[in-house]
């Protein structure tokens, strides 16, 4: 059988960065990329964590059972990617001009569910061992913001109210949110239930209590607020992302040498 279009790779002049491997060209959703050929080698991850033998019951004296030991897993030996342009050449990552609430710069990445913009910094690293024990803070997650379906920044909405109406679909929960239209009641459930209930036909004491909780909890939600790269000029929401999208040009990659 003829192997799948985006299975098949095409060795690059260049090195990897990373690991020194040879890099080849794959073809991704969004088109042709970079990507090191260590991604096809699978190296084993020996789980951190030893069983302990099996111990005696306290309560009934017979031995406990021992627990299983953890699945050694399979990773790639090296998962470095890099866009390339319409000749090949390796470009640096697109930059966003726009800065998080935090003054750290915005670039963008793709995910599962399509693109979405994050701050310019390294992964936070997990607490391990007496640190994790201890309860140490963690390093705050990086600031994450999403796209609508046309590619224009969507800040995030106001927490909903949790009501006691039941939804007409599945029995669970609704909530109380603030749309362009004015209040609107949606399941709980959402995405997994999309059921929804007018709030208009609610009886006036029920949806006058309702409307008073939503305003209070509307005076305390922050809006966000965002700037260019300058700090000054604001970053609106629906600004469209094309509007804010910087070229990081061509980067410059050692050859391989075989």
């Amino acid at each position: 059988e003829e192997a799948h279009v985006k299975a098949t790779t095409e060795p690059a002049p260049f090195a990897c960065p990373i690991c020194s491997r040879q890099l080849e060209y794959r073809l991704g959703k969004t088109g042709q990329f970079l990507s090191c050929s260590g991604y096809n080698e699978k190296i084993p991850v020996v789980p951190v964590a030893v069983p302990k033998p099996a111990a005696k019951s306290k309560k009934s004296g017979t031995k406990a059972k021992a627990r299983k030991p953890a699945k050694i897993k399979e990773v790639p030996a090296c998962t470095f990617a890099m866009p390339v342009d319409r000749q090949g050449r390796p470009l640096l990552p697109e930059q966003i001009d726009m800065l998080s609430p935090a003054g750290i710069p915005m670039v963008k990445r793709t995910g599962k569910f399509g693109d979405f913009l994050v701050e310019d910094k390294p992964r936070p690293v997990k607490a391990k061992g007496r640190k994790a024990a201890e309860g140490e803070p963690a390093e705050p997650p990086a600031f994450i913001l999403n796209l609508d379906r046309k590619g224009n920044l969507k800040f995030p909405a106001a927490p909903p109210v949790l009501t006691d109406i039941a939804c007409p679909k599945c029995g669970n929960v609704m909530n109380l949110r603030n749309g362009k239209r004015g209040p609107w009641l949606g399941c709980r459930a959402f995405p997994k239930c999309r059921g929804r209930e007018a709030f208009s036909k609610l009886a006036e004491p029920q949806r006058l209590a309702l409307e008073k909780e939503l305003e209070a909890l509307l005076r305390g939600h922050v809006r966000l607020s965002l700037t260019r790269r300058d700090g000054t000029t604001p970053v609106p929401e629906g600004t469209p992302l094309v509007s804010l999208q910087i070229e990081g040009g061509l980067a410059e990659l050692k050859p391989f040498v075989g």
